[in-house]
């Protein structure tokens, strides 16, 4: 005899049966919504990195760009003070005393943004400012011979060349950090 498909099984069997479907399928929906949920959570870590990454750039292009600023402007100061200086000293008169007050103000200014722009880059940035720092100071050393020369009732002409020469030096440093500035602030992402 011949069993027919209804007769084999019966209520249990089929309860049963059910029942680990049922299960089975529970287990493949968590096991997706485990995977998504692992997905989801790597993309949002992925998304935090990228946004910080963004931040931390944006932060370093400020403070690059404000090392820059103030070297700019410290520079600007002193290139028009050591301009003021170098007239009045071509007409045999003594600078006024606030030109060098303003030297040694702004000097240690423009020596420690050479130091953050070696931190903040390029390293040619700080190069060219190390450079500038230098020439900036032996040209207000050679004014201040010039000075004493004029006034000691000296031949001012040697400390005049000397001048005249560290000038020279100091507008080719100062002419390599305004290109390099101008590129390195025009150029920023």
């Amino acid at each position: 005899m011949r069993l027919t498909y209804a007769e084999m099984v019966d209520e249990g069997t089929v309860a049963l049966l059910s029942g680990a479907c049922a299960l089975i399928g529970s287990l493949i929906g968590a096991v997706g919504a485990w995977q998504g949920a692992k997905l989801g959570a790597l993309k949002a870590v992925e998304a935090v990195k990228v946004q910080a990454d963004a931040e931390h750039a944006q932060w370093a292009r400020e403070h690059r760009k404000a090392a820059w600023m103030t070297a700019l402007d410290a520079t600007m100061e002193i290139v028009g003070a050591l301009g003021e200086m170098e007239v009045q000293l071509a007409q045999g008169r003594t600078p006024q005393s606030g030109i060098a007050d303003l030297f040694v103000r702004l000097q240690p200014l423009l020596a420690t943004t050479a130091v953050q722009l070696s931190v903040w880059g390029p390293d040619e940035g700080a190069d060219a400012c190390t450079a500038l720092v230098g020439s900036v100071g032996a040209q207000f050393r050679a004014a201040t011979d010039w000075i004493e020369a004029i006034g000691e009732g000296r031949d001012s002409s040697v400390p005049q060349a000397a001048y005249l020469a560290a000038d020279e030096q100091r507008r080719r440093d100062y002419t390599t950090f305004i290109a390099l500035a101008s590129s390195a602030l025009r150029d920023s992402p």
